[in-house]
């Protein structure tokens, strides 16, 4: 596979277009302002870090269970968290989200990690909240960028993310793009 290639993991069955978990966040928090438990009522349910079930923050400080969650909300909750890595190939996690999303939408404030249980400003994060319309949806999680050469490669998942609550399933899918755009499936496993 010439190029650059495509790294997307696909989830099935998760409706991410439900009417109250696409409501379910709060857009000042996640530009980095910090929001009392009043003003984000959007997020309902999860509004405390006690409704998270997280204890310490992306920085390794210990949580007060009765804060704020930041962020917060469902979207923010069921963040994917798998992680990739191809031996011999160097997967590019970065500039994987809309320009405009990191520019205009995300930040953090100067304390985040220490109140903020996952860093807002990370690209996979980013790319989570920006919601798919149905329930079988692929996300880009990164680009090797000197192409993928012939050969035998091993793929190791870091299975973190459980789809069995919600009888889902995942796939790792490495793509390339044609003068049609992209979705030139080549490889999934």
């Amino acid at each position: 596979m010439d190029g650059t290639v495509y790294v997307y993991y696909e989830l099935d069955n998760f409706y991410q277009n439900h009417r109250r978990y696409v409501k379910s966040r709060d857009y000042y928090q996640l530009r980095g302002e910090i929001r009392s438990y009043s003003e984000i009522s959007e997020c309902d349910p999860i509004r405390k870090n006690s409704d998270l079930s997280v204890t310490k923050s992306y920085g390794g400080v210990t949580l007060d269970k009765d804060a704020v969650a930041n962020p917060c909300g469902l979207i923010a909750k069921s963040v994917f968290t798998d992680e990739f890595s191809i031996a011999g190939l160097t997967i590019d996690e970065t500039g994987i989200s809309w320009y405009s999303d990191r520019t205009y939408k995300f930040g953090k404030p100067s304390n985040s990690a220490s109140i903020q249980w996952i860093d807002p400003t990370n690209e996979h994060f980013i790319v989570w909240m920006r919601t798919a319309g149905m329930p079988n949806f692929r996300k880009l999680w990164g680009k090797i960028h000197a192409g993928v050469p012939v050969g035998t490669y091993t793929l190791t998942i870091k299975n973190n993310y459980d789809v069995s609550a919600y009888d889902g399933k995942k796939k790792f899918i490495l793509s390339t793009t044609n003068a049609f755009g992209g979705k030139n499936t080549f490889l999934g496993a």
